[in-house]
């Protein structure tokens, strides 16, 4: 009798010791897969655009996520300027920030000269040292701009990943007739806008540790783009990029959602790709 017990008690302690062995890992893998990405994300428009051209695209991934944003507002005006308004929530696994210039259709230049003070502000006002980096159309071609004016300036939030969305990188110039997009992708585009003949120039200025995610609309499957940018045009910076030795990527999004406004209203595959490069 006292054997059998014995065995019952033993077989208890193996049991309760098994569990307990159990749940202490699955908290411990519970905690690893809930860490917050703490580097927030800027959100820029482009031409005509403003603060909150990227507004529907996150209240989508908001409710694809199931989780809140609350991103920080900033305007700046053409003196340099910079209006703030909502919050940064530093404890969201995706803080945002969404950046609208107070003269939306000035020069690239100015908007390059624009970006550097936000950065700037975001640094000394909110002690953030590093961040990811979205535009859409010029505002991607404002983003590279910065990176080869300002990249290597340790002194400013440093830039960790970038996406740009319809971006004119060759001043809309669309391909040749004799051109593929495979041609244009290994490389560059036949012919060469002085916009684009000016980053090949810099393209080492260009940090090699930043990630790039090239997406571009292609609405009828023709290779002719987003019915305001040429496809060529807006993936014309991928072997520069190469070149660079930058870790690139690139998605082609095709059909009715995948003209120029389109893309950062209504595309889910565009959305998508933003969440997996960034965010997972």
């Amino acid at each position: 009798m006292k054997t059998k017990l014995l065995i019952v008690a033993t077989l208890i302690i193996a049991v309760l010791a098994a569990v307990f062995f159990y749940a202490q890992h699955s908290i411990k893998a519970t905690k690893k897969t809930s860490v917050k990405n703490e580097i927030p994300t800027v959100f820029v428009h482009g031409s005509s655009g403003d603060a909150y051209t990227f507004s529907t695209m996150l209240e989508q991934i908001t409710i694809e996520r199931k989780n809140s944003i609350t991103p920080l507002i900033l305007t700046i005006a053409p003196d340099g300027a910079i209006k703030e308004s909502g919050k940064l929530d530093k404890k969201s696994d995706m803080p945002v920030i969404q950046i609208g210039f107070g003269d939306p259709n000035s020069t690239i230049e100015n908007q390059v000269t624009w970006i550097h003070h936000v950065l700037s502000y975001l640094k000394s006002q909110h002690k953030i040292t590093a961040i990811n980096y979205v535009g859409y159309s010029d505002g991607g071609v404002v983003g590279l701009n910065y990176l080869e004016k300002y990249g290597q300036q340790k002194s400013l939030p440093q830039i960790k990943k970038m996406v740009t969305i319809g971006s004119p990188f060759n001043d809309q110039l669309p391909k040749a007739e004799d051109e593929t997009i495979a041609e244009v992708l290994k490389v560059g585009p036949q012919d060469k806008s002085e916009r684009y003949q000016a980053f090949a120039k810099q393209i080492n200025d260009v940090p090699q540790t930043i990630s790039f995610l090239l997406i571009a609309g292609d609405v009828e499957k023709n290779e002719q783009g987003d019915t305001v940018v040429p496809l060529s045009d807006a993936l014309s910076v991928y072997s520069l990029l190469k070149q660079n030795h930058n870790p690139v990527k690139k998605d082609i999004v095709t059909g009715e959602e995948s003209t120029h406004m389109h893309m950062i209203t209504q595309n889910k595959e565009v959305r998508e790709d933003i969440q997996n490069f960034l965010w997972k």
